[in-house]
């Protein structure tokens, strides 16, 4: 008889009944999840739903369950699952994936109904009324008054701030990583913090902030984002407006803020990107919402720009920002490719969506950078082995020089 070592450390033996029942729990459990991941946890909770009262998610307990899946190699045979289907012994099964289908049917009429509607978001002006609505029945997050001390008047600088894949309605629990709305607010807090810091120590007049996307998480962009988000896709434009606006309202009472964003692909409508017409995403309906909450603020002007790229000149230095979704940083002739496009000569390209800072300096004033995220890590970037501590990035520029800098969060 097989045995583990429980959380107390005693020592508990189980039957094969139990390993079996065990074991296809965890089969089907892999099968329906996007990941193919098993929560133990949750195993353990179906588990003692089956009558095996002493189941446990310990480390011992998982490899006592790993070791038989090896041994045997696959599930119990293919009679033995039926007999335990047909006499209800693992009926937990059934109704926790009959609850995941459901929910996949769910996000799946929600996705077809999303996308007959995309045509109609971004111009229909009563889409737009409505967003515009919410957000004004909806007080903005409080952050923290910070006055800044300027020492001179000599040598003043101008500031540009990114704003990068805030992925605002994310819930992130696992491998060690948390991330909820709250985290978002806390997180932009801090940033905001740092940044007028920042503009003291260089006495800077004028900050640029831009948006370099993913400022949403999505509901229906993969199959585990409708598992991955706390809330719906227009309460995350919402939401992400209100802290952006909020942002911006903290850093014109001391400073010239001119504001713009560019999309993501988490911020498009659709959620195929091939289904997706251009420019059709939650960028624009929240540069709207800006707009709209800050038009009375002093000190604010809202930028309009393209979907995917803005290019702004400052002091004689050309800054393309882009996401990097839709055009790769990677080439090395990238600032060349990019400065034939636009017709003039880029000495930085700037993107986000790998959540992490990477600088790469192509001649004498001229870098390719990418700036981390509000988000941090989550499974996908764990899987993918791109872990990074979350940060974003700011670019402090003078009358003969720039300066890339990153920011920890």
């Amino acid at each position: 008889m097989r045995s583990f070592t429980n959380r107390t450390g005693d020592k508990v033996e189980v039957t094969q009944e139990h390993l079996d029942n065990a074991l296809a729990i965890y089969e089907e459990l892999s099968k329906n999840s996007p990941s193919g991941k098993v929560s133990w946890r949750k195993l353990k909770k179906m588990m003692i739903e089956d009558g095996f009262e002493n189941a446990e998610s310990n480390e011992s307990y998982r490899q006592l369950i790993k070791r038989e899946r090896k041994e045997q190699g696959k599930l119990p045979s293919v009679q033995k699952h039926a007999d335990m289907l047909a006499d209800n012994k693992i009926k937990s099964i059934q109704e926790e994936i009959g609850e995941m289908r459901s929910s996949k049917r769910e996000a799946q009429d929600q996705y077809l109904k999303l996308n007959r509607l995309k045509r109609e978001i971004i111009r229909d002006n009563a889409v737009l009324k409505e967003l515009v609505e919410a957000v004004e029945s909806n007080p903005l997050p409080e952050m923290k008054d910070i006055r800044p001390m300027f020492s001179g008047e000599d040598d003043k600088k101008t500031l540009i701030v990114c704003l990068s894949d805030i992925h605002y309605g994310a819930v992130v629990r696992e491998f060690g990583y948390s991330y909820s709305s709250k985290i978002a607010e806390t997180v932009m807090q801090d940033y905001l913090q740092k940044v007028i810091r920042i503009a003291e120590d260089n006495l800077v007049e004028t900050i640029h902030v831009i948006g370099l996307g993913d400022y949403i998480e999505h509901i229906t962009m993969r199959n585990d984002n409708v598992y991955m988000a706390e809330m719906t896709w227009s309460e995350q434009v919402v939401g992400v407006s209100q802290l952006v606006s909020n942002f911006l309202i903290q850093l014109a009472k001391y400073f010239k803020v001119n504001y713009t964003a560019i999309a993501g692909n988490h911020d498009r409508v659709a959620g195929n990107k091939s289904d997706n017409i251009y420019g059709d995403s939650a960028i624009t309906i929240s540069n709207e919402i800006v707009k709209s909450t800050t038009q009375h603020v002093e000190n604010i002007t809202c930028v309009k720009t393209d979907e995917y790229h803005y290019l702004l000149e400052v002091n004689g230095f050309n800054f393309l920002f882009i996401h990097g979704d839709r055009t790769s940083i990677k080439p090395k002739d990238i600032l060349g490719r990019m400065s034939v496009l636009h017709d003039k000569q880029v000495h930085a390209l700037i993107s986000g969506h790998v959540h992490h800072f990477t600088m790469r300096e192509c001649g004498y004033q001229k870098h390719v950078v990418s700036f981390g995220s509000i988000k941090g890590s989550d499974s996908f970037s764990v899987k993918i082995g791109s872990t990074a501590q979350r940060s974003q990035g700011v670019i402090i520029v003078s009358e003969d020089d720039y300066e890339i800098r990153k920011v920890n969060l």
